[in-house]
């Protein structure tokens, strides 16, 4: 988040995507490879077995029975999801669109518009809040309970049914 706060600071937006999307490989990586030491010492020192977004997500809906349910319950009533963020940080990752190629022609055309720069400003809180949709939605399977704060706002964006699926045990 560092990085990201440091590019917007600069005012270099393409940067910025990077580290937003860097930041949520990150956090899934771990999520994998928390569980899967053994994976994680292969790609550290044989650089083979990461992981694709897309493998991680399935990894967690086969092996955690609720993970599906609850990601798709949180992610619902906040009305983004992760996979949606990531789609939009890819699409300029890849700039395979006209809209997403870069433009820059001189130095100061990578410095990005204010309004461009303020969008990245929202999608980096809506990331985090995606991110901790995320963990919640993971860890709150193994019975973990999320921080109170946490807790607290995805509690107020689900009916009481919904929490109650998310938040007690079966």
């Amino acid at each position: 988040m560092l990085e990201s706060v440091a590019y917007i600071g600069l005012g270099f937006g393409r940067a910025t995507i990077g580290a937003i999307r860097t930041q949520i490989d990150l956090m899934l990586s771990f999520t994998y490879f928390y569980d899967h030491p053994r994976e994680w010492e292969m790609v550290k020192t044989l650089g083979k077995g990461f992981q694709l977004r897309s493998d991680i997500e399935k990894y967690h809906k086969e092996i955690l029975s609720k993970f599906g349910k609850n990601i798709a319950m949180i992610e619902n009533s906040q009305g983004t999801s992760l996979s949606k963020l990531y789609g939009i940080l890819s699409a300029h990752v890849h700039a395979q669109s006209p809209l997403t190629i870069p433009k820059a022609g001189k130095f100061e055309d990578l410095i990005s518009s204010d309004s461009f720069l303020q969008s990245l400003v929202t999608m980096q809180g809506q990331v985090v809040v995606c991110l901790s949709n995320y963990l919640v939605a993971i860890f709150v399977s193994e019975e973990i309970s999320p921080p109170f704060d946490i807790e607290r706002r995805i509690k107020q964006q689900l009916s009481f049914a919904q929490c109650k699926a998310i938040f007690f045990a079966d």
